[in-house]
This record gives structure tokens, C-alpha cells and sequence, in this order.
């Protein structure tokens, strides 16, 4: 079983449902037998690198809300992550462009280290409030992953993968992606939104006996929970 999440860095519930999908997978029998993939969809390419306001002045002119509107907002991403084991600060966060991190999942990828990088830049961005737009924060990163450095150095010192970052996000559009998170099992199903783990584990268990008790092929479902 193959499942493809197609995620942005600065995306609170990419975070959050990656955790409830690994809550689900150590409960389902099979999950030695399922591979992970990581698809990026940069939601605004046009981030600058340092953001000079506040984090809640930020984002209340972006999405055209109060200071209050925003705190609230905040608060309630702050506990549902909570919920899940993460500790979310938006006190502190960094709202910043996400490319060069996406670079370096996709060189982790070729190291098969994606699934450790996913998780130490996540925390960084929503966590520890580290500017993942800042190379040095990024090495500092892919060392913690165990990536060789030089390497490292070398692809983001260029603009290695930029492409390909971009070419995804056409990608999703042919696919009918218009916002993440959004998987797509098996290449045939399609789940938007940070679904809970018992939904996920619901979920895996009847597309993994519907694909070895038949042998028709399924178009792709989407299903649609909004937040």
C-alpha cells in the first residue's frame, strides 16, 4: 500500500494529520507493508524569507481578519495540536517561504530520510519557531537527519529540485488538489483534510481487504471534511 501526502510546511494540519496517520498506522496489521511518499504544494510561493511583522500581525492582514480574530484562531490550532502531542507556538512562529525546505525534502527523499526530515523541520517551524527558510537553519537540520552536510550544501547552494517543487503544484491541479493536506492511497483514493487516526485506521483497513478481495480497479474517491 502506497500513500502520498501532499503537504506545505507552514500548514498546521499537514503537521497534525501526519500524527494522527502514524497513530493510525501503528494500529493497522499491515504497516510493514505500507510505503509513505511526500508530494510538496507550496501554498504561496510569493513568502518572503523574513517576515518583518508579528506573527499575529502577519497573519491577520493576510487572511483579512482582527488581531483578536487571530489570537483566537492561534489558540485553537495551538490545542488541537495539542491533542495529538505536539506543542504548537505561534507566539514565536516564523511565517516564512517554504521552497528551500521542500529542496531539502527532496534530497532527503533521495537518501530515503524524508519521513525524519518531514518530522525535525515541522518542529522546527511549529514548534521551536526557527526560520526554515534560512540555510543555516537547514543544515543544521540535515544534521540532525544524518545527510551528508556537503551535499546538503551543495544542492541548496543552487536551485536544485526548485522545479520540481513547482511542476508538483501543476500537478496537484490536474490531480484535483486545492488545498493540503490531501492523500491519495493506492493512487485510487483520495482523503482531504487532517482526518482523525480512527478514521485513517477505518479507512486502511477497508481499502487493504477491498484490494485483496478484488481485482477491480477504483476511481479515485475524494472525501471532504473541511476545518
Amino acid at each position: 500500500m502506497n500513500i502520498e501526502i501532499w503537504y506545505d510546511f507552514g500548514c498546521p494540519f499537514c503537521y497534525i494529520g501526519h500524527k494522527r496517520l502514524k497513530k493510525a498506522l501503528e494500529q493497522f496489521d499491515h504497516n510493514n507493508e505500507v510505503k509513505i511518499t511526500y508530494q510538496p504544494y507550496q501554498v504561496n510561493k510569493e513568502m518572503p524569507t523574513f517576515m518583518k511583522l508579528s506573527p499575529t500581525e502577519c497573519y491577520s492582514r493576510r487572511h483579512d481578519i482582527t488581531l483578536e480574530e487571530t489570537l483566537k484562531i492561534f489558540r485553537i490550532y495551538e490545542a488541537i495540536a495539542k491533542e495529538e502531542g505536539l506543542d504548537f507556538s505561534y507566539n514565536h512562529i516564523c511565517f516564512t517561504n517554504t521552497l528551500d525546505a521542500h529542496r531539502l525534502m527532496a534530497f532527503a527523499k533521495t537518501m530515503d530520510k524524508e519521513d525524519v526530515v518531514f518530522e525535525l523541520i515541522m518542529k522546527a517551524y511549529f514548534e521551536q519557531g526557527i526560520n526554515i527558510a534560512l540555510k543555516d537553519n537547514l543544515y543544521d537540520i540535515a544534521e540532525k537527519a544524518d545527510l551528508p552536510i556537503e551535499m546538503v550544501k551543495e544542492v541548496m547552494t543552487s536551485d536544485r529540485y526548485s522545479k520540481n517543487v513547482e511542476a508538483n503544484k501543476q500537478l496537484s491541479k490536474q490531480i484535483g488538489i486545492q488545498g493540503v493536506p490531501f492523500y491519495v492511497i493506492d493512487g485510487e483514493y483520495g482523503i482531504s483534510g487532517a482526518q482523525d487516526s480512527e478514521y485513517f485506521l477505518k479507512l486502511l483497513k477497508s481499502i487493504w481487504q477491498q484490494n485483496h478481495t478484488q481485482n477491480t480497479v477504483n476511481k479515485l474517491h475524494t472525501i471532504q471534511k473541511s476545518y
